[in-house]
């Protein structure tokens, strides 16, 4: 892909004065957080063996790094001056990880402590952050730009919204509204909705204190497809998940035990379905450009046996450790996962107009 080759040409020449600041959370690491009695939040932490090959990958580029397992430690360092990317010889970028406790809104807190301080930083704006993370807000959106989303109602503290629930005998799948890496969920949250399943949704509310979304529930095959923001939104190769070497999942959903015991494997779903790949190509950029993301995100999918494919959710920071979706999808278009970190820091760059931005012709 020539947007990609174009900024690794151009990077390679800047890399000497890039610092990457990794500021995330990691198991045995990060310390003093809030979590969940079920359903650990360590599960979107890194390993200490992923953020090693996530700072190998860097270094091994040729940029420097500086990694934090804290967010308190490098807000800290920042506001008192004491950070090296306070250093205006060097290009700081901030790779915007982490998310420590579980308050909702958690994953705004460093892009906007960046903001605060005009440093550089992967992610999309706080605002974007914090909506994309909103299941229901930002389908909500999505629907009125006329992007098929699952038929959604959601449960808060006072019960259903504008008493608003699905009908009698819906089959449904009930996840956490503000959650992500299937936290809270496993196959026994896919069912035929009935008027006494209230009980089992207040308690998810009570339990996870936080709202509680319901959507229509489709069978079929689960597709991830990344993307990278420039000046134009580029859709990569969308990944469909497999388990058990099967594809067409039906009524299979990659539970929290799957997804923490990375249970599953990927393959290219535009050679599986080139019949609908131009239409997730246009969808996926419909996505980000409705609800704003920039530098890099994802658009989850759940395809039915129409052809008839709805967001399921939207990753405004994605996994980028070496098992993930976008790995994958850089290794299917002929790049390395060295080459993938580092395309992450040139869009950083460019983002902040800062001359680098080379011309592409896409």
């Amino acid at each position: 892909m020539e947007l990609i080759k174009n900024y690794l040409d151009k990077i390679v020449q800047q890399k000497e004065k890039v610092t990457v600041v990794l500021v995330t959370n990691v198991d045995n690491q990060t310390n003093e957080f809030e979590d969940y009695h079920n359903n650990s939040l360590i599960s979107e932490y890194l390993s200490e063996s992923e953020l090693e090959v996530l700072n190998q990958g860097f270094e091994d580029f040729g940029f420097r790094t500086i990694i934090h397992f804290d967010e308190t430690e490098f807000i800290q360092k920042v506001a008192t001056s004491k950070h090296p990317i306070l250093n205006r010889d060097h290009i700081g970028i901030v790779l915007s990880m982490a998310q420590k406790g579980k308050k909702i809104g958690r994953k705004s807190l460093l892009p906007a402590f960046c903001d605060l301080y005009n440093l550089k930083y992967t992610s999309s704006n706080p605002y974007t952050v914090s909506l994309c993370r909103n299941k229901y807000h930002s389908g909500i959106l999505l629907k009125q730009h006329g992007i098929l989303v699952p038929e959604s109602w959601l449960y808060t503290k006072k019960g259903w919204l504008f008493e608003q629930k699905p009908p009698q005998g819906c089959r449904v799948i009930i996840k956490l509204n503000n959650e992500s890496a299937s936290i809270g969920i496993d196959q026994n949250n896919i069912i035929n909705y009935e008027s006494s399943d209230d009980l089992m949704i207040e308690q998810l509310c009570i339990e996870y204190g936080q709202e509680i979304i319901v959507q229509a529930f489709i069978e079929g095959y689960e597709v991830e497809h990344p993307f990278v923001v420039d000046k134009e939104i580029t859709p990569l190769v969308p990944m469909g998940i497999e388990l058990n070497e099967i594809r067409n999942l039906s009524d299979q959903i990659l539970t929290y035990e799957i997804r923490g015991k990375d249970q599953y494997s990927f393959y290219n779903y535009s050679t599986e379905n080139q019949v609908i790949n131009a239409k997730l190509i246009e969808t996926t950029t419909a996505v980000a450009e409705v609800l704003g993301i920039t530098g890099f995100g994802r658009v989850d999918y759940r395809i039915n046996q129409k052809n008839e494919f709805f967001v399921t959710d939207i990753a405004t920071n994605p996994h980028i450790v070496k098992h993930s979706s976008f790995h994958q999808s850089f290794i299917e278009l002929g790049y390395t996962y060295n080459e993938m970190l580092a395309t992450f820091v040139a869009i950083t760059i460019a983002k902040y107009d800062l001359g680098f931005r080379p011309k592409l012709n896409i």
